[in-house]
């Protein structure tokens, strides 16, 4: 029992105030890491890795999609339409991002406008 008390203790948050500030303990020890120390020169992050993925994918779909049909191979249709329904898929999410980007970046001008209208009806 004593030792689940230490434990719920150690969940349990502190108050931190400019006069405590050197007894508080963070859950991890705290070091500072130089950006070279934490990957190795010449390493691919996720995100370049997931760039050099993308690229390819859609090199070998283009090669797919470029082929003639041959409606004698099920299977081979099967995958050239599962690539072209992925392709109008993610075309319509970027479509869909572009719009709401758009329409976010008008919000203020439309605010703007609006506030002078209503000016005009209040001062007319």
């Amino acid at each position: 029992m004593n030792e689940a008390r230490q434990r719920l203790a150690a969940l349990t948050p502190v108050r931190v105030s400019l006069d405590n500030l050197d007894e508080v303990k963070l859950p991890v020890p705290h070091k500072y890491v130089e950006p070279d120390e934490l990957r190795p020169v010449g390493s691919l992050d996720a995100t370049g890795q997931l760039d050099e993925l993308v690229d390819l994918s859609l090199t070998e779909a283009r090669k797919v999609i470029e082929m003639e049909w041959d409606f004698g191979d099920p299977k081979f249709c099967g995958i050239k339409t599962s690539m072209i329904q992925t392709v109008f898929s993610t075309q319509t999410k970027v479509d869909d991002t572009r719009l709401r980007r758009r329409q976010v970046d008008m919000l203020p001008k439309l605010l703007e406008m609006i506030a002078r209208e209503e000016m005009k009806v209040i001062e007319g």
